[in-house]
């Protein structure tokens, strides 16, 4: 992971490592793998995501960050899992190609994300 997206906070540095990692996983597969391989790929990005908000929050909540800071990185993270998690339930009838971009923009607004959110997370971290 590039060191412009750390947060010095190891344990939601590791987690961002994985969807990281994960969506090269998937970049790699993408030409080699069957299309229900490729789902479940999807499937598991798109899951720890969701699982990595959870976590994230209470970690926060741990950290004692400002309230104010918490409410809109919770809110952020809704909208991100909203469109994750429709992305889980419709993959079924979703064409490789734009299950694809789907994940691409997905990953943008996470980046976008841990830039405008998660680095803020630096103050809190001792």
């Amino acid at each position: 992971m590039k060191n412009i997206f750390k947060t010095n906070d190891e344990r939601i540095d590791s987690e961002h490592e994985k969807i990281f990692t994960l969506n090269r996983k998937l970049e790699n597969q993408i030409n080699s793998n069957s299309e229900k391989e490729l789902k479940e790929v999807v499937k598991e990005i798109m899951n720890h995501v969701l699982f990595h908000f959870e976590d994230e929050e209470a970690h926060m909540i741990l950290l004692d960050v400002d309230k104010e800071y918490f409410n809109r990185h919770q809110k952020e993270h809704q909208k991100i899992r909203t469109t994750c998690q429709n992305l889980v339930n419709g993959i079924k009838r979703t064409e490789i190609e734009d299950l694809q971009l789907e994940v691409n923009r997905i990953m943008i607004d996470i980046k976008a994300h841990i830039l405008n959110f998660d680095l803020e997370i630096k103050k809190y971290v001792s």
